[in-house]
């Protein structure tokens, strides 16, 4: 008798119910992502934590940026980049999020989308996560320690903006 599968073993790639599905299912991930026992980021959180984590990063970062109509998400942290922008990685993250069928990708969709919640709230201290506070706040704190130095301000000011209660 084979064992029960838990949440995170269940592969929902291969369902295709529309939109509304792929969405719930989207929002599904990203909860897991930020709560319960192994969240999806801590799973991200261990591949920064490599010894090659930074590269990794930074090789994601110019990958994903190099996507038409993409922005160049490496220049995030040298200034402001507009919240329409942000919005649209974000979207994108879930796209990548959504049809992700290895774990390389669910590693990139995960980290575009903190990338971009983390840069709306830092640079525009605007929210685009519908993850509670005290769910989201310490996910930034996290990643915060262990993203490459010229990140870390980002993730950082994000968490901070949500625990001041300023973000909009």
């Amino acid at each position: 008798m084979s064992e029960p599968r838990s949440c995170q073993d269940t592969d929902l790639s291969k369902t295709n119910f529309g939109d509304a599905v792929e969405e719930a299912r989207v929002a599904g991930l990203l909860r897991m992502g930020m709560v319960g026992r192994q969240r999806v980021v801590d799973r991200l959180l261990d591949r920064l934590s490599f010894v090659d984590g930074n590269a990794w990063f930074g090789r994601m970062l110019s990958m994903m940026g190099e996507a038409e109509g993409s922005i160049d998400l490496t220049r995030i942290p040298e200034g402001e980049t507009s919240f329409e922008s942000l919005d649209a990685e974000k979207r994108r993250a879930k796209r990548i999020l959504s049809s992700a069928l290895a774990k390389d990708d669910r590693l990139r969709g995960t980290l575009l989308y903190f990338v971009a919640v983390a840069g709306a709230l830092a640079q525009h201290r605007r929210r685009m996560s519908s993850q509670p506070d005290e769910v989201l706040e310490p996910v930034l704190l996290d990643l915060a320690e262990v993203v490459p130095a010229n990140w870390r301000d980002i993730f950082a000011d994000a968490a901070r903006v949500l625990e001041e209660g300023a973000a909009s």
